[in-house]
Order: structure tokens, then sequence, then C-alpha cells
């Protein structure tokens, strides 16, 4: 399956060997949207990059799903640990990213951890 983080990351090489690399890259279009990414998928990539690049658990969990639901899961979710409970539950329920999206409005990360403490 497609990684976001692992693309990135031989963009980021190739763009430091051949000196091309800046800091506002990829806000104009680049060779790399001539290979089929438009500039806001790389600047989703280059946000997956800097979200998941110290995170190996969350980088493997991210190949499991469908692009779209990562998109929602990273612009939606800021905790580490309720990214890994979205990632998981959409894995393993098999939500699409309709539920996924209904799931965060209705925060059930937060609903489960205080069912979690209520049962303790």
């Amino acid at each position: 399956m497609f990684s976001p983080i692992i693309y990135f990351n031989l963009l980021i090489y190739n763009e430091f060997l051949n000196g091309t690399f800046c800091m506002k890259w990829p806000e104009t279009p680049t060779s790399h949207t001539r290979r089929g990414f438009s500039a806001q998928n790389l600047w989703y990539m280059r946000q997956f990059y800097i979200a998941y690049r110290q995170d190996p658990i969350l980088q493997q969990l991210v190949g499991e799903i469908p692009w779209g639901q990562n998109l929602a899961i990273l612009s939606k979710v800021k905790s580490r640990e309720a990214r890994h409970y979205y990632i998981n539950a959409a894995r393993e329920m098999g939500w699409t990213r309709a539920v996924l999206i209904h799931n965060i409005q209705s925060k059930s990360y937060e609903q489960q951890g205080l069912a979690s403490k209520q049962a303790a």
C-alpha cells in the first residue's frame, strides 16, 4: 500500500541531493506534480512526514488505511493516542471515511476513555 511517509522521505532526499530543497516546497508546481501528485497532495505528504516522522508505530499503522481516512485523522485529531485509536478502529472495524469522521466529531476516543475509567 502507498506510504506517504516513505514517498516524502524519498522526495526530501532527492531534493537535498539535487540542491533544490527549500522550505517553501511544494508551494509551486514541481516535476513531482507531473508524476501524478498534485501540489496539495505533496503538501499533505509533508504534513504526514512532520506528524509521524518520529513515531514508527503510527508510521506502520497509517499504511493500513486509505489515504482519505489518513487525511481526516491528520486534520481533525491532534494527540498521538487519539490518532492511534482512530487508525486502529478504522482498520479493525472497517469504518468508511464518513463513519470515521462521524466518530471523530462524536469524540468516540474521549468517550472510550471515560468508559474505561468508569469501569475501573
